[in-house]
């Protein structure tokens, strides 16, 4: 009896562990990837942004355009990274 509580326990401990693992590589290079996209995206709209006039500039700080753009990046960021998560974590080995 005490033989197969040990395999069974081992089972789920080495399966528990390489989830966990796996699951921190991929959150890893996801987030790693999407660093990179959004820093790129950042890079666009800033470009885009400077050709703008002044007025302008002025008006969408009122606004808080920048709070906007900055929630919305975050929200994107933590959507994408849960779902990565979620898949690794969920898949059946």
């Amino acid at each position: 009896m005490a033989g197969v509580l040990l395999r069974l326990l081992s089972y789920f401990a080495a399966s528990l562990v390489f989830k966990i693992l796996s699951s921190l590589g991929v959150g890893i290079f996801s987030m790693y990837f999407l660093n990179e996209i959004m820093t790129s995206l950042s890079n666009s709209m800033r470009d885009a942004l400077t050709g703008l006039a002044p007025s302008v500039i002025s008006i969408l700080g009122l606004f808080g355009f920048d709070k906007y753009i900055s929630i919305v990046f975050g929200a994107f960021t933590t959507v994408m990274y849960l779902k990565s998560m979620r898949l690794l974590v969920t898949r059946q080995i």
